[in-house]
């Protein structure tokens, strides 16, 4: 399955390649997005990121979105393994890369990472929570990078992948599992923000927008400091968004710390199934920053 996987994500890549007036390399795209984002961001207070759970398959589709989006300031990833990370550096990418789950069969060192085209300043990876034995053990941390050089100073962005259920039916369960990562990414990130930091947070958060590990984010409906990219009903903000994957789930997010943001205008997140039709989506978020204090 995930070879068959891997050849429709190819296949697919292929064809959009085709469609282009004239497709760059990777090299070459890196270095037009990198331009391109300095030249937009000094003209507006714009951050925008692409996120994506490569399910093992690699970074060129997220690579290729932001390539085709331009001005994109970082790229997030989930399941990225150690050995793909060449791709991406290869490419012009500075990343901070922190391995999540050890080499089982599938050969892969799994981890979450944080690319841009950007110089980082400083970067941090914070532990949360170790569950699981084995081949099943998994290491849960919250990783963040200052970005530089975007015009849009002092901001953060940071990305996660949240647990599944990985004790069987005894406590805790998935869910505690996932509040008490919330919780604790709540605490770092709240003093990120009351420091003056313009926070990004992304990630795999396997859970609902209404579930209760989200409510340590959303600041509709909720005790968390941040705006969704896709909270818009109507004319108002909700605890709601367009599915992240092929089977109809919604799991993976763009949140934007809310201190001089508009809740409605001033954030936006769009799944891309095109670019990875099976699996998790490439999704694109956009926050435009205001004054800040």
């Amino acid at each position: 399955m995930p070879q068959l996987r891997a050849l429709v994500v190819c296949a697919l890549l292929l064809v959009t390649a085709s469609a282009l007036t004239s497709a760059p390399t990777s090299a070459q795209a890196a270095s037009t997005q990198a331009g391109s984002t300095q030249a937009g961001s000094a003209r507006d207070h714009r951050i925008q990121v692409i996120q994506h759970n490569t399910d093992m398959n690699g970074p060129v589709p997220a690579m290729q979105a932001a390539a085709d989006w331009g001005n994109v300031d970082a790229i997030t990833f989930q399941e990225l393994c150690k050995k793909q990370v060449v791709e991406l550096t290869n490419a012009g990418y500075h990343v901070h890369w922190s391995q999540q789950r050890d080499r089982g069969k599938h050969g892969c060192r799994k981890g979450n990472a944080i690319a841009s085209t950007h110089a980082f300043g400083k970067t941090r990876t914070y532990s949360l929570i170790t569950r699981g034995t084995g081949e099943a053990k998994r290491k849960f941390k919250l990783l963040c990078a200052d970005l530089r050089g975007t015009g849009v100073a002092r901001t953060t962005v940071c990305t996660s992948h949240f647990p599944l259920d990985y004790n069987g039916d005894a406590a805790p369960t998935g869910e505690q599992n996932r509040v008490k990562v919330a919780n604790r990414i709540r605490s770092i990130l709240g003093k990120k923000i009351s420091a003056g930091r313009r926070v990004v947070l992304t990630g795999d958060f396997n859970d609902s927008p209404k579930s209760r590990p989200l409510d340590r984010f959303y600041k509709v409906n909720g005790q968390g400091r941040f705006w969704e990219g896709d909270q818009k009903c109507g004319k108002s903000a909700c605890r709601d968004m367009a599915a992240t994957t092929d089977s109809g789930r919604k799991l993976d997010y763009f949140f934007a710390s809310s201190p001089g943001v508009n809740k409605l205008k001033g954030v936006s997140k769009l799944p891309v199934p095109a670019y990875d039709p099976a699996g998790h989506y490439v999704i694109r978020g956009s926050v435009t920053f205001g004054r800040l204090g």
